[in-house]
Parts: C-alpha cells; structure tokens; sequence
C-alpha cells in the first residue's frame, strides 16, 4: 500500500507528491503504542501497512477495544484540531508503518 492508493483520487498528483514528502515514515512492531490515553496529540498519521487497535482505558484498569484501523485509514487528528488530549490509546496489532505528519500542518 502507497500513500497514493490511501488518499482519494480527488487530491492531484502534486498534492500526493507534497504529502508523501512531508510525511515521516514510521515503524511500530506488533503490540507497540503509538499514542498513549491524556497525551497531547503531536500528529496526524496514515496507515500504510498492518493495523492498530483503538483502546480506552479506563479507572478500573477494563479496557475497553472501540475499533481497529488499516491501511488508508487515519487516527491521531481529532486530538489536535480539538485541542484536546488523545482520547484513547493506539496499539499496534500486527507490525505496522505509518505517515506522520505534525499537527502544524493541519490547519
């Protein structure tokens, strides 16, 4: 999977080409957390490869999985857009890579 098939066909090739020069290449393995519950959200990422599960957590310690995320898909924007911290934890279920963009680059 290309940042090219992830992102719609409505975006130009020179957009595609901004975005996949912007974005950092990031590599998680298999159970690793890539955002972490009451952090501050520092970026917006794409999927390229693998999945990652959405986990809240809550006082009790009984998390609870709100969903899984693949390729093309995008997680960590809410956070910054709303100013807010993340909502729930990202974790790695299968070895992952991932664009990262920092959140200065969303309006």
């Amino acid at each position: 999977m290309t940042i090219e098939s992830t992102i719609p066909s409505l975006i130009d090739n020179q957009a595609l080409v901004y975005l996949r020069r912007r974005g950092e290449e990031v590599e998680f393995a298999e159970g690793d957390t890539v955002l972490r519950q009451g952090e501050t959200g520092a970026a917006f990422w794409v999927i390229l490869h693998g999945e990652v599960e959405v986990v809240l957590r809550s006082a009790e310690d009984a998390d609870q999985s709100l969903l899984r995320l693949g390729p093309g898909e995008t997680f960590g924007e809410l956070a910054i857009l709303r100013s807010a911290p993340i909502a729930a934890d990202v974790v790695a279920v299968t070895p992952v890579t991932l664009l990262r963009y920092p959140g200065e680059y969303l309006p």
